[in-house]
């Protein structure tokens, strides 16, 4: 008798986990369905509907799969004690079933909303960005979620979806009371327990084929939009612990060659006409030296790069009379060269800060154990070896991700901050996240007077912070006019919120433009000194982008770049040359130094691009953009051309027989040029004998 009690519980309690499953999953579509409804339109419906159809079938099946990987432990628990005769607890354990789904239920609709909340800002569901929050300041964060985000109805809702998905659950499980006094025989009891743990197993595999179901199963559409709404927050979450875990340094030098589909570096070098009879050799090949440029070694000129947040290309197509989005920025953008056809190098401030700094798409770097090396390839290394006096200066502070430690190990004299800032101009306005961005450019402006004064040769880069969530101007700041009609439909519906993200991304311009404005104007800097910008990433929340025709749009960002025609020499500024952040300074080294070593794997973006390569790409995402078109999904690649009259990619893949040879050719050598860039940050890292 005693047995069959205990067998009644244990099928009691797998009678609540499949039934917890089954509302987990008609939540799980819901949040699907609110998703589409947000962030998708009605064409996309009308002209996808069979691929929402197979998103919806594929996010089912990953629903299952985490919800039976969560409620396995349970049901292995109470699988145990129905082999150990002492463990009489399966009572215990069944009355325990409704506070453990109480707590799955939070948890796992937690998980759903914050994704929800993040795709809007992000366009992207949690990917490892997230764990900024607790590498980046957590409490400037915080206070941007609270002050941004409706943290309050989110966590109203948060209870009252988990209060309802338990009053479903008990409402079933009493329901189905008189299916719960089963007296089967012992054989039956025999099949249905290893049965049960079977079909456990099978949910938790997501399939019967040779491999389990894994996120290159998420690739049900050609659109990206739609492919993102697969994942649920739980599964967004554990694919965003496995990317970063991926970009963490492993002993294994050659892991971004391979994920790139390359067997080695030397056959990555081969499709860059890199000639090399080992690593050590094809390592040494990358780093080159500038000419030997007399007229620079006579006059060398002061280098400035600001590295501007969120300052994304798209917004800047709507700039014009009326809806003034650039300010003091747009004369210079007129007279000297700002390329659209631009990418950053990654997603986030500090992974874009550390590629450009480091030239590394392995992130973060500096913060973990490897960030207390010092790396040939950092971007302040030739500088300083040229004699010059090397500065960071952030509008944030200094310990945000450790930049007063990890900055001078990477060849910076100094580390400037808001306090360093705030100490010059007390009346300085501040906000969430240090001090007001034209402030940080009038103390840039007062280095460099400083510098010419005493002789000295400046490197400066500069990292802005005003133009962020919570999107506040500057403290007596008085924005030009904008329009939110010249968006259209595709503003966001929060008015207020679309109105703070222009003035901010104004101001922050504003603030760039008066900084040139002064350098131009003092006879002594305007012919001697470079001054090149750049986006750390794109404008996030204010436009949502479906598919992978916008995708250059998605990612792209502005470059500016000031030349004197002293430094020219014969520069091409062609507006329409593609490029992105890991060109920046191949090009400032090229027109700034002699015979200076650096590594080459960028182009210098105002000379003929070598080898036919005019491309541009972000590091961890699989988006190479060019001239003849762009692709996504390396290293099996589809394949985009340009819409010239809509200046839009084409909306779907280009069949194989329409794939033009210069694309095919462009994508390959950017897909071997970013393979090489993880290697050789890895090889120096882990100081494999290549570098030696």
């Amino acid at each position: 008798m005693w047995k069959l009690k205990r067998f009644n519980h244990y099928h009691q309690i797998i009678v609540k986990q499949w039934l917890t499953a089954a509302i987990f999953l008609l939540f799980a579509a819901i949040f699907r369905v609110v998703m589409l409804w947000q962030y998708g339109s009605s064409e996309l419906i009308v002209s996808h509907s069979d691929d929402l159809l197979n998103a919806f079938w594929m996010g089912m099946r990953f629903d299952l799969k985490t919800a039976a990987i969560f409620l396995a432990l349970f049901q292995l628990v109470a699988f145990f004690t129905l082999l150990v005769p002492f463990l009489n607890i399966n009572a215990l354990l069944n009355r325990l079933f409704t506070p453990f789904a109480t707590l799955f239920f939070l948890f796992l609709t937690a998980l759903s909303i914050g994704n929800h909340f993040y795709f809007g800002f992000y366009q992207s569901p949690i990917n490892a960005l997230v764990f900024g929050l607790v590498e980046d300041d957590t409490r400037s964060v915080l206070k941007t979620i609270w002050s941004d985000y409706p943290v309050v109805w989110g966590l109203g809702c948060l209870l009252i979806l988990t209060a309802l998905q338990v009053y479903f659950l008990k409402g079933l499980t009493n329901s189905l009371k008189r299916f719960n006094q089963w007296h089967p025989s012992f054989p039956v009891m025999l099949i249905y327990i290893p049965l049960s743990l079977f079909l456990t197993a099978l949910a938790g595999r997501g399939t019967v084929g040779t491999f389990p179901l894994r996120d290159l199963d998420m690739a049900v559409s050609t659109n990206t939009f739609i492919n993102q709404l697969i994942p649920n927050g739980a599964q967004s979450l554990f694919l965003a612990w496995t990317e970063r875990e991926m970009n963490q340094i492993s002993n294994d030098v050659n892991v971004g060659l391979t994920s790139r589909g390359f067997d080695s570096a030397l056959a990555a070098g081969q499709v860059l006409g890199i000639k090399a009879n080992s690593e050590g050799e094809l390592y040494q090949s990358l780093y080159q030296r500038t000419p030997i440029q007399p007229a620079i070694e006579k006059n060398p000129p002061h280098v400035v790069f600001a590295l501007m947040e969120s300052m994304g290309r798209h917004l800047l197509h709507y700039h014009g009379e009326g809806n003034d989005l650039m300010g003091r920025l747009a004369p210079h953008a007129q007279s000297d060269l700002l390329l659209m056809n631009f990418t950053s190098s990654q997603h986030g401030t500090h992974p874009s800060l550390e590629a450009l700094l480091l030239n590394s798409p392995v992130t973060p770097l500096t913060q973990s154990r490897y960030g207390y090396q010092s790396y040939r390839s950092a971007a302040a290394k030739p500088y300083k070896d040229a004699g010059y006096k090397t500065v960071f200066l952030t509008a944030g502070p200094a310990t945000w991700r450790s930049l007063d430690t990890a900055l001078p190990r990477q060849y910076f004299d100094r580390v400037l901050s808001k306090t360093d800032i705030l100490r010059r101009f007390p009346e300085a306005g501040t906000s969430t996240w240090g001090v007001d961005d034209d402030y940080m450019f009038r103390y840039a402006s007062e280095l460099l007077a400083e510098a010419e004064a005493k002789g000295e040769k400046l490197f400066l880069f500069m990292l802005s912070i005003t133009n962020h969530p919570p999107y506040q101007v500057g403290s007596g700041y008085q924005p030009k006019p904008i329009n939110l009609l010249k968006f259209g439909a595709r503003v966001i519906d929060d008015r207020i919120m679309a109105e703070n993200i222009l003035k901010t991304y104004q101001y922050a311009n504003d603030s760039l433009g008066g900084f040139i404005d002064r350098v131009k104007a003092n006879p002594a800097l305007a012919q001697k000194t470079l001054i090149a910008a750049s986006g750390d990433h794109n404008t996030r929340t204010f436009f949502n982008y479906e598919g992978d025709n916008e995708l250059h749009l998605k990612y792209g960002v502005p470059f500016y770049f000031y030349l004197p025609k002293a430094y020219q020499g014969n520069a091409i500024l062609d507006a329409n040359r593609f490029g992105s952040h890991w060109d920046i300074f191949p090009t400032l080294y090229q027109h700034s130094l002699s015979s200076a070593e650096y590594l080459a794997l960028g182009q210098d973006l105002i000379t003929p691009p070598k080898n036919g390569l005019q491309a541009s790409s972000i590091a961890n995402i699989s988006y190479v953009l060019t001239a003849a078109g762009a692709a996504t999904n390396s290293p099996q690649p589809q394949y985009y051309h340009w819409d010239r009259q809509a200046e839009h990619l084409s909306a779907s893949p280009v069949p194989p027989a329409e794939e033009s040879t210069d694309l095919v050719q462009a994508v390959n050598q950017a897909r071997a040029r970013m393979a090489l860039f993880d290697w050789q940050i890895r090889v120096q890292a882990l100081k494999h004998p290549a570098a030696q």
